[in-house]
């Protein structure tokens, strides 16, 4: 039916909105799933595990510091227990051994990811066995050192540039630098503790 500006009827033309198909992402352009596993432990003080991923030419995270993860399989029912698959294959944590929390939300990477960050907690101290094919060594992020690198930096109150948001952290190994969206991740994960007063 052709409508005219003299016999346009603004009710029905309402009611039809509900009815017009979504626009979607064309496959090419949809951002593919991933998740993520944040795990906070508590040894002497606490901290996060994170690892360092392999150096494989052409590998999307290669030599970068990252949480445990990857990308959502078919055969995943969701986000969570995908970060629970990935923990498992890449640290050898039992899901038993991590107490879920809550997912801190989305972060996009340059690559067209869209990662979802699981949060939890180690039960218990375990013994980690990384995944020889994808990870050079695990990283225990000190919280405090973090933290304080966060406001020493002007970070704090701010939404940095993926530029200027690096945490350097020294380590008895050499140290480390946590950039692109594991520092975007933390940076977002630090800023909102601040608000509860963390």
């Amino acid at each position: 039916m052709e409508h005219n500006d003299i016999n346009f009827d603004f009710n029905e033309f309402v009611e039809i909105l509900p009815r017009v198909k979504q626009a979607l992402y064309p496959d090419y352009l949809r951002p593919r799933r991933a998740a993520v596993f944040l795990i906070f432990y508590h040894e002497l003080s606490p901290g996060i595990l994170a690892i360092h991923k392999k150096d494989i030419p052409g590998y999307p995270w290669r030599n970068q510091i990252a949480l445990p993860g990857g990308h959502i399989e078919s055969k995943d029912p969701s986000a969570k227990q995908a970060a629970y698959r990935e923990v498992k294959e890449e640290l050898g944590i039992d899901s038993d051994d991590l107490v879920y929390k809550a997912s801190l939300g989305h972060f996009p990477t340059i690559n067209n990811i869209d990662i979802e960050v699981i949060m939890g907690f180690l039960k218990i101290k375990v013994k980690l066995v990384p995944d020889p094919r994808e990870i050079q060594r695990i990283i225990k992020i000190p919280w405090f050192e973090l933290r304080r690198i966060h406001y020493q930096n002007g970070f704090s109150k701010t939404i940095p540039t993926l530029q200027k948001l690096t945490y350097s952290i020294a380590s008895d190994d050499g140290g480390y630098t946590i950039w692109g969206v594991t520092a975007r991740i933390l940076h977002y994960l630090l800023e909102q503790l601040r608000l509860h007063g963390f």
